[in-house]
């Protein structure tokens, strides 16, 4: 079992002899390039793509080798190093959640990263990303919660909620996110289609 921690990096969990092993964050080239982690997701070859706020992306393959975010930036064109939040769509295209720098969509096959921060006149963060079955890509932040619509390429993401807190799958028609409106919090539900 992977883990993930804040300022202590990525650790693997060995049930058979109820033990961790670490792998460190630092300078080294088998070291992450940040230390708090934010989200960890599989990637199609069997291998993890990290999301650090820190470190910004790292890549640990299936021989447990790690590709620091330098090398993985400049391949995938990659600006900022506070990423939330990571979704592999049903294209195994990587989409990246940026803290105020909206959504990143890197597309392997092209080796191009479409910026959705740069086609929108909004400020976004987006520290949860989900697909819904329409092709749809929704992720959302303090700023709110947007949509990008994958089939209508170079188009910008559409603010469609206000200020979203957090952004639950519930199911294939529905997603949850929470508001603060007044300082109270409520969750409200909105219909995928």
């Amino acid at each position: 079992m992977w883990v993930g921690t804040y300022f202590g990096g990525v650790n693997y969990y060995i049930f058979g002899s109820d033990q961790f092993q670490i792998y460190p964050y630092g300078a080294s080239f088998n070291h992450l390039s940040g230390k708090a982690v934010r989200q960890i997701i599989n990637a199609p070859d069997n291998g993890l793509y990290i999301a650090t706020e820190d470190g910004g992306l790292n890549y640990l393959n299936n021989k447990k080798e790690i590709t620091r975010a330098e090398r993985l930036h400049k391949q995938m064109q990659i600006y900022a190093k506070n990423i939330h939040s990571l979704w592999l769509d049903k294209d195994n295209s990587l989409w990246l959640g940026l803290f105020l720098k909206g959504a990143l969509h890197y597309i392997p096959h092209l080796n191009r990263t479409v910026d959705y921060n740069l086609l929108s006149d909004e400020v976004s963060s987006g520290f949860c990303i989900i697909e819904d079955k329409n092709d749809h890509i929704w992720y959302g932040g303090p700023s709110g919660l947007f949509l990008i619509d994958k089939k209508k390429k170079r188009t910008p993401a559409r603010k469609r909620f206000h200020l979203s807190v957090s952004l639950t799958w519930y199911s294939l028609m529905t997603v949850y996110f929470g508001q603060e409106p007044e300082k109270a919090v409520y969750f409200r539900s909105i219909p995928i289609h």
